[in-house]
């Protein structure tokens, strides 16, 4: 038969002794009091670095509501006919919130005001400078790429445009038609008719009903949608 377990007996005198817990924290306390200096200037350090980070937001969040509230004024004057206006209240944005999302796309809007009042040296050198920033987005970049291409035209510069309408035709975006209607219509302009008509064939097959397809039909009559062949000009289709 096993043994029964050992009885420990407990002890009046051992109940009243201070416990583990009672022990470590007695030492805790006394640790601390020898240490008061140090622990306080930590704790005033972590409070500071918690309220600057906490300012820090703050000012990061105010500053961008005042680029959005400046934006949509700006966007405002725009759709208003006030062009110029517009064109230089996007310039001040983009130089005085360039850390803002809506400081870097003032850069693209300043384009696009430029290019609504026929500034297209100014147009194309807003688009420009956008198209330098690497953190803007295809179809952004997209975007900027049409405007450059209607800028260069209204330079004459014929070539350039077709290189831009080419750059935006290859990006993935909502643009992407009317960057091919750019290239064919450079293609006219530089006398390569029959690689401009496979290119609104092209567009008769792809673009969705609208415009778009209707402009291309008529450049490209008794082409069937299903029937278009592909384009010559070195672009791919998508």
């Amino acid at each position: 038969m096993a043994q029964s377990a050992k009885r420990v007996k407990i002890r009046r005198k051992d109940l009243r002794g201070p416990d583990e817990f009672e022990t470590l924290t007695g030492e805790t306390l006394a640790w601390a009091q020898g240490h008061r200096t140090p622990l306080v200037v930590a704790g005033v350090a972590v409070l500071a670095i918690a309220v600057a980070a906490l300012l820090m937001t703050r000012a990061r969040t105010v500053r961008n509501q005042d680029a959005a509230a400046q934006f949509r004024q700006a966007q405002a004057e725009l759709a208003g006919g006030s062009a110029a206006t517009a064109a230089t209240q996007f310039e001040t944005i983009e130089q005085n919130a360039s850390s803002t999302p809506f400081g870097r796309l003032a850069g693209l809007y300043q384009g696009h005001a430029l290019l609504k009042q026929g500034d297209g040296a100014g147009a194309a050198a807003a688009y420009t400078e956008y198209l330098s920033t690497a953190s803007a987005p295809e179809y952004l970049r997209q975007q900027a790429l049409v405007g450059l291409g209607r800028a260069k035209e209204i330079g004459g510069d014929t070539a350039g445009a077709h290189d831009a309408y080419l750059q935006a035709e290859k990006l993935d975006g909502p643009a992407r038609a009317e960057a091919s209607l750019g290239v064919a219509r450079m293609l006219e302009t530089q006398g390569q008719a029959d690689q401009a008509r496979a290119v609104y064939a092209r567009l008769v097959k792809e673009a969705p009903e609208g415009w778009v397809r209707t402009f291309a039909e008529s450049k490209a009559p008794g082409v069937k949608a299903d029937e278009a062949p592909a384009a010559e000009d070195g672009s791919t289709s998508k």
